[in-house]
């Protein structure tokens, strides 16, 4: 979906954006999908209301192509980020102990 240019090929306004996302928008309302963009060294995540009110504040970086995704793979992404995380956290930890017993 492209955000930034008309049919015409001229720059819309951000009402002219707003009512050209909104069938997307309520979709993903209905169905209970997020809005999606991976950028080079992120990923942005918005849900319905989000996307709607980047678009009407006006920001510009809200003009490029969106999918529609479920954001329980991103909830996924998060447990298992924070698995690994709680994983090295321990073994950090581990070591430090045994340090701590042969320095005593």
């Amino acid at each position: 979906m492209e955000f930034l240019k008309s049919n015409k090929g001229c720059f819309m306004n951000n009402d002219q954006i707003l009512e050209k996302v909104e069938p997307m928008i309520i979709k993903a309302e209905n169905e209970g999908l997020w809005f999606y963009k991976k950028f080079c060294f992120f990923e942005i995540w918005l849900s319905p209301n989000e996307l709607r009110e980047v678009v009407s504040s006006g920001n510009t970086w809200c003009r490029v192509t969106w999918s529609i995704r479920n954001p329980d793979e991103r909830l996924n992404e998060l447990q298992a980020s924070i698995h690994a995380m709680t994983e090295e956290i321990n073994s950090i930890k581990e070591e430090r102990k045994k340090i701590t017993i042969k320095e005593c």
